[in-house]
């Protein structure tokens, strides 16, 4: 009877142990197959950013070419029809509050100043981002 009883005893622990090893091969087969869907998520993502990093790239290469024809002292006299000419602050700046009176504009230090070791530089171009690359007659 004890020889039964051990036989049985051996099955059962076969049994567990055979369905422990199917457990760990099942979990790990799920484990890669997860491991692996997510590296496919991530080198999509990868390829979208880097996508998007070339079109920035385009954009910015657009806009430095537009800002550098503008600042092109060619094209600026070109589209100056009475000519180039110092600014004057006064005439061509009107400075308004927010309900729409004017004011006079503020004191600003100019390079010439002796007392700044500073100067001040403006180099804007207004540019259209909607415009493209269209040229104005």
């Amino acid at each position: 009877m004890n020889d039964k009883r051990e036989i049985s005893t051996y099955r059962w622990i076969a049994l567990a142990l055979v369905f422990a090893i199917l457990l760990c091969l099942a979990s790990g087969g799920l484990s890669v197959v997860w491991l692996r869907q997510k590296i496919s998520h991530v080198a999509y993502e990868n390829d979208q950013l880097s996508r998007q990093l070339l079109e920035l790239d385009r954009k910015r290469d657009r806009l430095d070419a537009q800002i550098a024809k503008v600042h092109n002292p060619v094209y600026l006299i070109g589209r100056a029809k009475n000519g180039l000419r110092p600014t004057d602050d006064r005439a061509q700046v009107v400075w308004m509050s927010k309900l729409g009176q004017p004011i006079p504009p503020p004191e600003v230090k100019t390079a010439r100043d002796e007392r700044s070791p500073l100067t001040i530089s403006f180099d804007l171009a207004l540019l259209d981002p909607n415009e493209g690359s269209r040229t104005h007659p």
